[in-house]
């Protein structure tokens, strides 16, 4: 089934209480398609319809002639709406017509406080969390501060592997990092407070429909709701040798897609000595012809972190490759930290 014409669709993604009045689309829409995968209650439209929480894909026919978005937080009587800090909704609005659907119930996500860092001025500080619940996906930090200068670590507590890595930057009072898979499913955070007073941060986990929230990036601003996904492409294993190059992983941004892909952190390790191995994070043509390599170790032991942003837009995408001709197994990795955002 092809999509509506480009110039017919209209995309927002309302932060939990946030109100879109009469704004214009550009053209006459006949369906909206609502994925709230948030606590939040919301009417979408003029006559409205309700869109409960944890709904996604609620399709609604709208009225002749409808030319502007409009959507409300609001609760039934009898209800409750309950979204956690972060969560956005996506409402998206078609020129042409689509059949109604009531849309399916996603799972609510988790979140509980795992601790509590104290990071004094100019300092750092660490914590290691205990075991995680399986599925958790998000390590969330709450500041006591608006917005604050600090940079993020996190590895794998049992191996010490780093795992996610960002320069000192201005982060906002709420942040979130994707998760990879430890050892033994915990992990040790690091904060390096680059302002001159002290900052306590809260600590949570938390697993499902949790976006992650990756601004304010180093020469690209975006807020909140504009954020419409995230995610981690990971990729840890033995490699024997004889591999004579494998795409492990590939996230792509279509050609014509409305969004760009932003990469947030890659890493690359080979853990064994030895030549003709290599690791590495690269973008591609949808043909699958290498344009950029983001990050490269190569020929024995070595690892890299590259912070971005680094931007992929439509027609490209980001890969993960493993190369090992060196006559031994080989451990490596290869992932990428990544967001969509609308053009």
């Amino acid at each position: 089934m092809s999509g509506p014409p480009p110039n017919q669709v209209y995309t927002l993604q309302p932060a939990a209480g946030q109100s879109v009045d009469h704004q214009s689309l550009g053209f006459l829409a006949a369906t909206v398609v609502v994925d709230n995968p948030t606590g939040q209650w919301w009417q979408v439209g003029d006559p409205p319809a309700t869109v409960p929480p944890y709904t996604v894909g609620q399709t609604i026919a709208l009225p002749a002639g409808t030319q502007v978005a409009n959507v409300q937080p609001v609760t039934p009587p009898g209800q409750v709406s309950a979204p956690l800090a972060g969560q956005t909704t996506t409402v998206t609005y078609y020129g042409p017509s689509l059949p109604p659907n009531p849309g399916t119930i996603a799972a609510p996500p988790s979140l509980s406080q795992i601790g509590t860092l104290t990071v004094g001025a100019n300092g750092g500080a660490s914590l290691t969390t205990p075991p995680l619940p399986a599925g958790t996906n998000v390590l969330v930090l709450l500041s006591d501060q608006q917005v604050s200068a600090y940079g993020i670590a996190i590895s794998d507590h049992g191996t010490g592997l780093s795992l996610y890595n960002l320069s000192s930057r201005p982060q906002p009072q709420f942040t979130s990092m994707p998760l990879v898979p430890s050892s033994d499913q915990q992990y040790v955070l690091q904060v390096s407070n680059s302002e001159p007073y002290s900052m306590t941060l809260a600590v949570y986990a938390a697993a499902g429909n949790l976006p992650t929230q990756v601004q304010p990036l180093e020469g690209f601003f975006r807020t909140g709701v504009e954020v419409v996904a995230s995610g981690y492409a990971y990729y840890s294993a033995q490699i024997v040798t004889g591999d004579a190059g494998t795409y492990r992983w590939t996230v792509s941004n279509p050609v014509g897609s409305p969004t760009m892909m932003i990469v947030d952190s890659a890493f690359t390790n080979i853990a064994n000595t030895g030549a003709q191995t290599q690791a590495i994070v690269l973008i591609a043509n949808t043909s699958g012809t290498t344009q950029t390599i983001i990050g490269e170790v190569s020929a024995g032991v070595g690892s890299l972190i590259v912070n971005g942003p680094i931007l992929v837009p439509p027609g490209y995408e980001a890969r993960g490759y493993t190369y090992n001709q060196s006559g031994a197994t080989v451990t490596m990795v290869v992932s990428m930290a990544y967001h969509m955002v609308p053009l």
